[in-house]
């Protein structure tokens, strides 16, 4: 399941290749260069340049005036030139840095909206994943989860609006700290899914009636053969059940973690809340730490876990 999701192709793939693209030199140097030809001072010069040109050839042999229109001519002339050579040539650091800025903005919300779509898709392969297998805990961690990023945005919005620059951070690692939730919740449904076949249940019931049949056949003196055989399938069933406690274990820890970035987010919403009421005595900064350190934990624990085979 996570998986397909990841290897899924983003409906925005396209727009930000195309928009990486754009972002190399001989890219940036072209939209420069159309820009130069392109500005109000280099068209309106040119236009007067030609149509200077048009009247020196066509009007002046019959109206007269070649000489005044040959100066505007070279006015007009050197106008477009200097109007092209100071934006392209003298300006075109400033202007090379300005369009990569802009092409960064285009592809950061690209790639925030690709992520924002990916996370929905994620959050309703989870909510029904949790609701088949039955696993009413993993339905409450997302359904909490998902709450308090939702609740947190429009504080989110509030705060940037009266405090840009410090809070320049924050929405991007409360977005990262939603998707790590969401992420250690997939972890666990794929967990809880691989204990379902048999389940805990099922195999305590054969343990139990498996340790009768050996402690009948011992008391009886039941076949030596059979006997053993049938200590063997108790060992093994011993082993699937211990299996089955140590998923369980995992997916619990997993769960714990998704919690922790729901705790993570409600901090995030209630002192960013103080901090606009100014009643708050902590900073952007502390809340910008607690998520970074939060993320690095959660993260810790998903690779622990893959590397136990998990």
């Amino acid at each position: 399941m996570k998986d397909d999701l990841e290897n899924e192709q983003e409906p925005n793939d396209s727009s930000q290749l195309a928009v990486i693209e754009s972002l190399s030199e001989p890219a940036i140097r072209r939209r420069i260069l159309a820009d130069a030809v392109q500005h109000p001072a280099t068209v309106l010069s040119g236009a007067a340049f030609t149509a200077t040109g048009v009247y020196l050839l066509v009007l002046a042999p019959v109206f007269g005036g070649a000489r005044p229109a040959m100066v505007l001519l070279g006015v007009f002339g050197v106008a477009v030139a200097a109007s092209f050579v100071w934006r392209y040539v003298f300006r075109y650091s400033e202007e090379y840095a300005e369009k990569a800025r802009e092409l960064m903005k285009v592809l950061e919300k690209d790639r925030a909206r690709s992520e924002e779509a990916r996370a929905k898709r994620l959050r309703q392969v989870l909510q029904e994943g949790f609701f088949d297998i039955g696993a009413g805990e993993g339905v409450k961690a997302l359904g909490r989860l998902v709450n308090e990023y939702e609740r947190l945005q429009p504080v989110l919005l509030r705060q940037a609006d009266s405090d840009p620059l410090s809070m320049s951070r924050v929405p991007v690692l409360t977005g990262a700290t939603y998707r790590r939730g969401l992420s250690a919740l997939s972890d666990a449904l794929e967990l809880l899914e691989a204990g379902l076949t048999p389940g805990r249940e099922v195999l305590l019931a054969e343990i139990a009636e498996m340790e009768e049949n050996v402690e009948a056949s011992r008391r009886n003196g039941g076949g030596a053969d059979r006997l053993r055989l049938t200590e063997d399938r108790l060992a093994s069933h011993r082993e699937r059940l211990e299996m089955l406690d140590q998923l369980q274990l995992r997916a619990d820890q997993l769960l714990f973690q998704a919690s922790r970035c729901e705790a993570l987010l409600h901090r995030a919403r209630i002192e960013l809340t103080a901090f606009r009421t100014g009643s708050s005595e902590s900073s952007v900064d502390s809340v910008v730490r607690a998520l970074e350190g939060t993320i690095v934990q959660v993260k810790e624990v998903q690779a622990e876990l893959r590397r136990l085979g998990y």
